[in-house]
């Protein structure tokens, strides 16, 4: 986002040197181009900014989607998944069991263990690194298919 203000600033108008009437066929498209006209400085500063936000936005929001820890409560009904948030700290969701899917079993997934609640944008990633105290309470669980 600084890069975008700063080329949107400090590009300057500068004239093509040379004569605009002696049209050299030879010379290379791109070296005429004005960097500091309006349209230019927009246009870059406009796609630095753009890009910095996206990237401001996903590196906030993807530690959130990761699950640091899954407990299952008391009666079996509800789970409490422990994620990481912003700036060091741990966010905390009671779901019950019944709004928990898992897309893919243990046994298939290769690195992460995608986790949708129902009613929440996107998926929740759990590290096949991990440990599973009990696997198989796990996959009865949380590894099932609800909806």
């Amino acid at each position: 986002m600084f890069l975008g203000c700063n080329i949107f600033f400090s590009l300057k108008d500068t004239k093509p040197p040379g004569d605009p009437k002696n049209d050299n066929s030879e010379e290379k498209s791109w070296r005429k181009m004005n960097l500091g006209d309006v349209k230019y400085r927009i246009m870059s500063g406009m796609g630095c900014f753009s890009i910095g936000f996206v990237t401001a936005f996903i590196c906030y929001y993807l530690p959130t989607r990761i699950v640091k820890l899954i407990t299952l409560h008391k009666g079996g009904s509800t789970a409490l998944i422990v994620t990481y948030g912003p700036f060091g700290r741990t966010r905390h969701l009671k779901v019950p069991l019944q709004l928990l899917t898992c897309t893919v079993s243990r046994d298939q997934a290769k690195s992460y263990i995608p986790i949708k609640i129902k009613k929440k944008w996107f998926f929740y990633l759990i590290d096949c690194k991990g440990q599973f105290h009990q696997p198989a309470l796990f996959d009865v669980t949380v590894g099932a298919r609800n909806w």
